[in-house]
């Protein structure tokens, strides 16, 4: 008697990204990947807040919340053992001390003007 295969359980995701439209392209693309995205936040606090209240495996953050470090986010993910990138057009924002510590990965956005 054969068996069915399962399906690999989908990755749930908490996006936090302060630009709209990059959210929505980053939350598409995740869709597309098969990853369920569980929530999304534009601020410190509304990200704070979601890892407080909801249940997601990974975290992407963007380093530069309206001109604000993502580093309490970060700090709250590490205590639940969650683990995370960082994604960013700016600079590192003091971030270094993560990629030495817990994270695994940076991707650099790259942003066009003109």
């Amino acid at each position: 008697m054969a068996t069915e295969a399962q399906p690999a359980k989908q990755a749930k995701v908490l996006v936090v990204e302060d630009d709209v439209m990059i959210r929505i392209v980053l939350a598409d693309m995740l869709c597309e990947l098969g990853y369920t995205v569980a929530a999304e936040a534009a601020s410190i606090d509304e990200a704070l807040e979601v890892t407080r209240k909801t249940d997601f495996d990974l975290a992407i953050l963007d380093a530069d919340l309206k001109g604000w470090s993502v580093s309490p986010v970060a700090d709250a993910l590490v205590a639940r053992d969650i683990r995370f990138v960082f994604i960013t057009g700016y600079g590192d924002h003091g971030l270094s001390a993560y990629r030495n510590r817990h994270a695994k990965a940076r991707l650099q956005e790259r942003v066009r003007t003109g």
